[in-house]
């Protein structure tokens, strides 16, 4: 009679579990050994046993039994779950022990390996007939980061005013300005068209595979340059006009200051019309005697 388990746990070697014993007439007690075939992988394995006889006794074959190997457990890591966004697939790292068992690993439910910026959940799961496990993680693919730098800006007081725009920095893979989901505007807050300096701003840029960060940028409103006056002339000196010519870079904006000095006339004199309460008088007729005739009005004929 043999008998054996009902299962043993796949070890990787044959298992040989049963026994067989032999009783016979004229009290026969003796065992005898067991054959077996498929005894080593997961499965059915079947024992056999023959008694040969003796003197006393025929020969005999047992009936056949058999036995389940179910699968040994195997361990089973994923690793590499943390990894950030760099437009390249992002596959995690499995380990079995024993070592170098065949596995199914999915992402999300599916075979592609991730690559965008997300959370996904991943299964191994051992597919060696001789072993069982599995694990399961979440893959984190982190957001990669990218700046929006402000560009400077310089304008002359009265100019219109420019389009501020801005440069990336550097992004990730052939990624390029295209792959910003919603670009970033710039701008400057508040009042900004008189002479000084102002700071550019940039916000609302958004996108799923990258943070945004932001470099201000400055703007710079100057003063109109002095202008530059040439072949400056004065023709046609008269008691009342003078007829003044000269070249200017700006001549749409240059004129003619005729003595701006204020000149306090003597108690003994005083100004003609429009000026004859306060003796401020303007324009002299001769240039070093305060004493001489005043001359409060002029005509100046410009050209130029």
């Amino acid at each position: 009679v043999i008998s054996c388990p009902a299962s043993e746990v796949y070890t990787g070697s044959a298992i040989t579990p049963c026994t067989a014993d032999v009783t016979g007439a004229g009290g026969l007690v003796t065992t005898t050994s067991v054959s077996y075939g498929a005894n080593t992988p997961v499965g059915t394995a079947t024992a056999d046993a023959t008694y040969a006889g003796d003197a006393n006794h025929n020969g005999s074959n047992a009936v056949q039994k058999t036995f389940e190997i179910t699968a040994a457990t195997a361990s089973v890591t994923i690793s590499n779950i943390s990894q950030t966004y760099d437009a390249a697939e992002k596959p995690v790292t499995v380990t079995t022990v024993p070592d170098g068992l065949s596995y199914t690993l999915t992402y999300d439910g599916g075979a592609a390996v991730p690559s965008e910026a997300g959370s996904y959940p991943v299964v191994a799961t051992i597919t060696d007939t001789n072993y069982s496990g599995s694990d399961s993680k979440i893959l984190v693919i982190s957001k990669a980061s990218v700046s929006v730098t402000a560009l400077n800006k310089t304008i002359t007081v009265g100019d219109a005013e420019p389009t501020f725009d801005f440069a990336y920095g550097a992004f990730q893979g052939s990624d390029a300005t295209s792959t910003i989901d919603v670009a970033p505007t710039c701008a400057v807050a508040g009042a900004h068209v008189a002479i000084g300096t102002y700071t550019i701003e940039c916000s609302g840029a958004t996108d799923d595979n990258y943070d945004i960060s932001y470099v201000d940028g400055i703007f710079q409103v100057n003063d109109l340059p002095a202008p530059v006056i040439t072949v400056e002339d004065a023709s046609a000196p008269t008691t009342s006009s003078i007829t003044v010519t000269w070249t200017t870079d700006h001549p749409a904006t240059s004129r003619v200051v005729f003595d701006t000095v204020s000149h306090v006339a003597t108690s003994s004199t005083t100004c003609a019309s429009p000026d004859t309460t306060t003796h401020q008088c303007y324009g002299y007729a001769s240039s070093t005697n305060e004493n001489a005739t005043l001359t409060p009005a002029h005509t100046v004929v410009v050209t130029g």
